[in-house]
């Protein structure tokens, strides 16, 4: 990876930090969660809007890392550097502008596992347009309880328009009935969005790999294949 130059690299925020790391065994008291959201392009008004729904959600010791890239078109991405900007340095929201990363929304996932708050236990992938329900930290920490064994937990994912009749159709057939089969459910690829992953299972599979456009499935299979404890689908 070609490394970042003052150029090419714009970052608003509380700088990176190295701390220690956290007890391999999670514990209510010990999960934080680094939400991270991919953007490329994407409108600034449906990405602050999703911004918006995790401050709501998170807590103290979570934080938000947003890393817009391979874009040029600074009417996309200075508002969110400028919406970033305007929140207080406690709630732990950072964003970074990068006009060229190799390996896509993979190489970028791999920056943020390398720029993250090292006091973070978990991973979530957002979406940039997915908005998070009031509950949803309080379900990822259940789940994390419930299910130690597991590496990567995937939450459910629905869209909001609600005349996508089609669409709607298509999904909630994947998420209400193949993956609650038995053989399904403890054998899910990564839906993308809202999937929660142990970070220091992420870093010994090596990261994200950019062999697939679809990075989230392929970590499903990584899990599956080297850590031997696969992928749980909640519900």
């Amino acid at each position: 990876m070609t490394p970042l130059t003052s150029a090419s690299r714009m970052m608003h925020g509380v700088q990176d930090t190295v701390f220690a790391p956290v007890s391999s065994q999670s514990t209510t008291a010990t999960i934080a969660f680094s939400f991270q959201l991919m953007t490329r392009a994407e409108p600034p008004e449906i990405v602050i809007a999703t911004i918006k729904s995790l401050l709501a959600v998170k807590q103290a010791v979570d934080e938000i890392l947003i890393i817009d890239n391979n874009h040029t078109d600074k009417s996309l991405y200075q508002p969110l550097a400028a919406f970033c900007e305007s929140l207080d340095a406690a709630l732990n929201v950072r964003f970074y502008h990068i006009d060229e990363i190799a390996g896509y929304k993979a190489g970028a996932l791999n920056l943020a596992l390398a720029w993250m708050d090292r006091r973070c236990s978990h991973i979530v992938v957002v979406d940039s347009d997915y908005e998070a329900l009031p509950h949803a930290r309080e379900a990822m920490v259940q789940a994390i309880n419930d299910y130690p064994e597991h590496t990567l937990l995937q939450f459910p994912q629905f869209y909001r328009s609600a005349h996508l009749e089609d669409i709607h159709s298509e999904l909630n057939h994947y998420f209400n009935h193949h993956l609650y089969q038995p053989r399904n459910r403890i054998r899910a690829l990564s839906t993308g969005t809202y999937a929660v992953i142990r970070r220091r299972d992420l870093q010994q599979l090596g990261g994200w790999s950019g062999a697939s456009i679809t990075e989230d499935a392929q970590m499903g299979c990584s899990c599956i294949s080297m850590i031997c404890v696969a992928p749980l689908f909640l519900q």
